[in-house]
């Protein structure tokens, strides 16, 4: 559902329900990478270039607790970082 929310451009509203799902869902869970994720991309297409970090931060590390270094997984979570750095033309990092 949140999916489709943010393919409407709704973006609040998307926000609101990955919010409500993180905040049901056990510590555990495996839909917290999809919650993380979706979140990142809320931010990053609100222009909120920070949050989306922050997302992809919380992302990255969940990911790097639970997959092999070599998961394809992770360099995506780090495409997805570089390409908000490269956003805010921020090439130090």
């Amino acid at each position: 559902f949140g999916h489709v929310l943010s393919d409407m451009t709704t973006f609040e509203d998307a926000k609101k329900f990955y919010l409500h799902l993180l905040k049901d869902l056990p510590a555990d869970h495996q839909d917290l990478a999809t919650c993380y994720h979706a979140l990142g991309n809320v931010a990053a297409e609100k222009g909120d270039l920070d949050l989306g970090l922050e997302w992809y931060g919380k992302l990255l590390v969940l990911l790097s607790q639970t997959l092999k270094p070599d998961d394809p997984r992770l360099a995506d979570t780090h495409s997805m970082i570089g390409s908000i750095h490269r956003r805010k033309e921020d090439y130090k990092h």
